[in-house]
């Protein structure tokens, strides 16, 4: 009866091992034009033309998905990014930022910003979206993304 028992442990183990936590994950800071329609798709903004992608992350296989953006827009296009994203009409915050930094990713430093704009964003089928906004440069803005589901 123990022998049985271990087996079972052992094959649920494996089982587990095998589908629920195997997972994948791709970072780099070449992301091409059909990547970042992806990513607007998913994320359900539209990015303005003069969009500059800086990092992207996906991670892929754990219970929940995640997948970081880090980009960068001239500050004259911030309003109407914001206007046609999940954050329109959503007052963002000035003193908390809801996304934290990834000490894996030499791109990714959100903590690093003095002067944001942040917010989380509620998307259909259980899926959120994260936003900060580095309003740190007079001559451009940087944002930051992170889209995950339950």
């Amino acid at each position: 009866m123990k022998k049985a028992f271990k087996f079972i442990l052992l094959m649920l183990g494996i089982v587990l091992h095998a589908g629920c936590f195997s997972h994948s994950t791709q970072s780099t800071v070449v992301i091409t034009e059909e990547q970042l329609r992806a990513c607007g798709t998913k994320m359900h903004v539209s990015f303005p033309a003069s969009t500059q992608p800086l990092g992207i992350q996906e991670v892929t296989g754990w219970l929940d998905d995640q997948l970081y953006l880090k980009l960068q827009i001239p500050n004259q296009d911030l309003e109407s990014f914001l206007r046609s994203s999940p954050f329109a009409g959503k007052q963002l915050r000035t003193d908390r930022s809801e996304i934290l930094d990834d000490k894996n990713l030499s791109w990714w430093r959100p903590e690093s910003v003095k002067k944001f704009k942040s917010g989380q964003a509620v998307l259909p089928d259980a899926k959120y979206l994260k936003i900060l906004v580095d309003l740190d440069s007079d001559d451009k803005t940087i944002i930051y993304l992170a889209w995950f589901d339950t």
